[in-house]
């Protein structure tokens, strides 16, 4: 292209607000601190909150609760609704008293079938969640706690702030014990996924004149195919069972990645180590004899920048891991049974 040249850019058209398109239910009413799902529950629903405020949060084995999310005023919860036959990982409760609306997993796929420009609204909701998800993957991963603490005020204040004279905003009472669930007290480049064969990235096209946060490279010699934003709108719109294949994806990496954010704000460094192994392995493993896998080649570079450390502090516990009979590598790849490893988890 020649230099000074402007290339023209397909972005995701203007989209409704989903709140324009779906059908209104009859709110329900929540009492402060009532329960509206809990880890288990069958993910029947997505919810609005038409007035009040929800927390999103999970519970990790040892019972230490990561905050996911505060949700205010017209703020869509519980997508994992949108994945087959799911059940639900984190669970949702009223901070206070809250007016919740909610539509069934059903009735959403009927709705984009009769209403297709519904498709496109809601993947946009789901890739704004999606980069909310990743930048705390990225802050729990390279900031100090001090600028945790800041980011996550300022994200409270854009949701529930109160204007007040001059410049500054008034925020409702939060909890210091809340905000450290939020914040995570538990550092570089960060890798938030590595890409196998039928997995899609570049999902921050859905976002309206975006502009891209994360960089994608090649590993390996790979063979890419390519849509345009404008292309997956006019394709939704023309089949609407497109609609919901591309939600249930994107609630696929929504829940990956509140899996990071629990982990990297709950987890050692060696149980986060781990957790990227196994899932690595669950998308590049190639089955040995046995129970066993091998893994292809990953440096410990960048399994530092995917667990959120340094290289020298990963190859201390992929060596204690070797020590410990639990795997083997080389610069030809990784041997493990994956049953043993997630022994490990449960042990811990």
């Amino acid at each position: 292209m020649p230099l000074g040249a402007v290339q023209s850019i397909a972005v995701w058209p203007d989209w409704e607000d989903p709140l324009d398109i779906l059908p209104h239910r009859k709110p329900q009413d929540f009492l402060k601190e009532e329960t509206i799902y809990t880890p288990g529950d069958l993910a029947r629903s997505l919810y609005l909150v038409v007035d009040g405020m929800v927390k999103v949060s999970r519970i990790s084995h040892s019972g230490r609760e990561t905050v996911l999310d505060f949700c205010g005023r017209d703020t869509f919860f519980g997508e994992s609704c949108l994945l087959v036959q799911s059940c639900r990982g984190e669970m949702a409760v009223a901070q206070d008293d809250s007016s919740i609306m909610e539509w069934s997993a059903s009735d959403l796929y009927e709705i984009t079938q009769r209403l297709p420009a519904l498709g496109p609204s809601l993947l946009g909701m789901m890739a704004r969640k999606l980069r909310d998800a990743e930048d705390r993957v990225e802050s729990l991963a390279t900031d100090q706690i001090p600028q945790r603490l800041v980011k996550v005020v300022l994200r409270l204040a854009d949701s529930f702030g109160e204007p007040l004279n001059g410049s500054k905003i008034r925020l409702r009472p939060v909890t210091h014990e809340l905000l450290a669930r939020h914040v995570g007290t538990s550092r570089e480049i960060i890798t938030l996924d590595f890409c196998g064969r039928d997995t899609f990235f570049g999902e921050s096209c859905l976002l309206v004149q975006s502009c891209r946060g994360e960089m994608a490279v090649a590993q390996d010699d790979s063979s890419i195919m390519e849509w345009s934003a404008s292309d997956l709108y006019e394709i939704t719109q023309r089949l609407p069972a497109l609609g919901p294949s591309l939600l249930g994806m994107m609630a696929r990496k929504l829940r990956d990645a509140e899996d990071r954010v629990e982990s990297l704000a709950t987890d050692q460094i060696p149980q986060r180590l781990v957790k990227v192994v196994l899932r690595l392995a669950d998308s590049f493993g190639e089955p040995l004899n046995g129970s066993k896998i091998r893994l292809r080649p990953v440096t410990h570079e960048l399994l530092a920048r995917h667990v959120g450390t340094s290289r020298e502090i990963i190859t201390q516990h992929m060596s204690q891991l070797r020590r410990n009979g639990l795997l083997t590598y080389d610069r030809s790849g990784m041997e493990f049974d994956p049953h043993h490893l997630r022994q490990v988890l449960l042990n811990n």
